[in-house]
């Protein structure tokens, strides 16, 4: 379901079955220090995709065609749903719920963008990727049911029906390892590991606080910069030695291929206003700097 921001803000009081991935270290999108910022409001805003958008555009015709399949009677969609007595605030906010029998629906996107990367197997079957089947078990242990339906569109394939039954050695993992978590939350104690680029440029700054950092770290991404520099001027140099030899040419032919240097019209666009960070270095006893807008 689409998120707004007051959704956001509510979302901070307790761990939903989308955190939960993240909080067992399986997310391709998200890490643990991801959620935890979230949850003591650390960043700015959560970050978004074309895909996640185009996910939220789709997910209603999802669940269309999960009510026509099933044939279990209307869903009621995009319900809110917590429970109490796992020793931390858990909630599941889900985008449908099958009103005859209670059973949670998760509606799922998938190779919009691209091939298909999960792992998705035969229809009704259990077989999605291990970051949506945590999910289903959350929603399963938030609604007590038996089975999650898992209506999906699969670029390649079209509409599959998959179901998830619960797991008690997954559902111990998951209670566990997010109790350990919400520790962190209350106590404001930072977990292991680091953010994700998306998250890490996202984080709310104090203006004029400093902070001492390990030198490696920092001699870490000086390097890193300059070495990406190094390689943007090689390859700039490299075009144009190319461009030089093709003179007024629109193609060139070598034993390596045939090269095409088009112009190409780019049409004007607005940027729409926003924040960002950027890093500048200036090493100590040089003028010069390394900035990174990021």
């Amino acid at each position: 379901m689409p998120i707004t921001q007051e959704m956001i803000e509510a979302r901070r009081q307790w761990i939903g079955a989308s955190d939960v991935p993240a909080i067992l270290g399986i997310s391709r999108f998200a890490t643990p220090l991801d959620v935890w910022a979230q949850k003591t409001g650390r960043i700015i805003e959560p970050p978004s995709s074309e895909a996640m958008d185009a996910g939220n555009r789709i997910e209603p015709v999802v669940v269309d065609y999960a009510e026509e399949r099933l044939g279990l009677g209307p869903l009621s969609r995009n319900r809110h749903m917590s429970a109490s007595g796992f020793g931390f605030p858990m909630a599941s906010n889900l985008d449908a719920l099958v009103v005859s029998t209670g059973d949670p629906v998760e509606a799922k996107t998938a190779g919009l963008f691209g091939p298909i990367q999960d792992q998705w197997g035969e229809e009704g079957t259990d077989q999605i990727p291990d970051a949506y089947l945590v999910q289903c078990n959350v929603h399963l242990l938030v609604t007590d049911r038996d089975v999650c339906h898992v209506p999906a569109f699969l670029g390649g394939r079209g509409f599959a029906m998959f179901q998830v039954s619960p797991s008690k050695p997954l559902m111990d993992v998951i209670l566990e390892r997010c109790a350990a978590f919400w520790a962190c939350v209350e106590e404001d104690r930072q977990p292991e590991g680091r953010y994700s680029i998306e998250i890490a440029k996202s984080i709310r700054r104090a203006t004029g606080k400093t902070i001492s950092i390990p030198e490696e770290i920092g001699q870490r991404y000086i390097t890193a910069k300059a070495q990406e520099k190094a390689s943007k001027d090689a390859a700039e140099e490299a075009q144009a030695v190319l461009l030089t030899a093709m003179a007024d040419a629109e193609i060139g032919e070598c034993e390596t291929g045939v090269i095409v240097a088009s112009r190409i019209k780019r049409a004007a666009y607005t940027v729409q206003a926003g924040e960002y960070t950027r890093i500048t270095i200036k090493a100590k006893g040089k003028n010069d700097s390394i900035s990174d807008k990021g």
